[in-house]
């Protein structure tokens, strides 16, 4: 009886070490691609070219003149996409803006403390570039109060 029971409980540790490791590396991978997709917000669309760019190359086996033709064609995009967003930036954080203020008004006073220290935490993880009143283009414009998140 003894043995099975040590049996048992050497099982039961087994899967419990199993259970434990696959959390932990769920974890660190969350983590892991939370700082990936916060560096590409920050940074803009030529990080997103960058990473394109080399898995690309790394995937089709670009040639070097493949390489130069594929970043001048990326580099070309990420223009054009900084452009367009310059363009719809203002309307769009007049939508987000106008979104906030009606949330505002149908909270109570503690939600509506709870909703801004949720927007400030956002804005400590994003930085300013999603919270100015700008074209979303400098990360180092300050933060309007007013200013709603970008998706």
């Amino acid at each position: 009886m003894n043995s099975l029971f040590s049996n048992w409980k050497s099982l039961l540790g087994l899967c419990l070490i199993f259970v434990l490791g696959c959390g932990t590396g769920a974890l660190v991978d969350r983590a892991l691609v939370a700082r990936k997709i916060k560096q590409l917000m920050q940074n803009g669309p030529e990080a997103v070219t960058q990473v394109v760019q080399h898995r690309l190359t790394r995937d089709l086996s670009l040639d070097q003149a493949q390489q130069q033709q594929l970043h001048v064609i990326l580099a070309n995009a990420a223009s054009e996409i900084r452009d367009a967003r310059k363009q719809i930036q203002p309307e769009v954080r007049a939508i987000l803006l106008d979104a906030r203020k009606k949330t505002e008004a149908i909270l109570r006073p503690a939600q509506q403390a709870r909703f801004q220290q949720d927007l400030e935490r956002a804005q400590q993880r994003l930085g300013n570039r999603f919270f100015s009143e700008g074209d979303g283009t400098n990360d180092a414009q300050p933060a309007s109060t007013n200013a709603a998140p970008t998706q």
